[in-house]
């Protein structure tokens, strides 16, 4: 199986656990500065796909942005004025949010 990267998102937290079939996982949580606030929203990612985006970024810090009421659309991240990458959670086996009554 191919590795996963289940993003969880909202309440000012970040959740990450990565997984690779029989192998196990890795798991932590961290708190961040948001914009707007939602209940936390679970996002799937292959993860060469998200690292590229977020590692080609110039500079210390980036900016996603994306809808917690629409978990497989793409994310947008932005470093300086000059970095913008697009990417896309995994669309067949997203986990949908516990709440579905919040928005970005």
């Amino acid at each position: 199986r191919e590795p996963i990267l289940k993003l969880t998102i909202g309440d000012n937290e970040l959740s990450v656990v990565a997984t690779s079939g029989d192998a196990g996982g890795i798991s932590d949580s961290i708190d961040i500065e948001m914009k707007e606030n939602h209940p936390k929203t679970t996002f799937l990612f292959h993860p060469q796909n998200l690292n590229s985006s977020i590692s080609n970024s110039p500079g210390d810090r980036i900016t996603i942005s994306y809808d917690p009421d629409r978990p497989v659309d793409s994310w947008r991240i932005e470093g300086d004025k000059t970095y913008e990458a697009w990417t896309k959670p995994l669309r067949d086996i997203h986990a949908p949010s516990e709440s579905p009554e919040h928005g970005v």
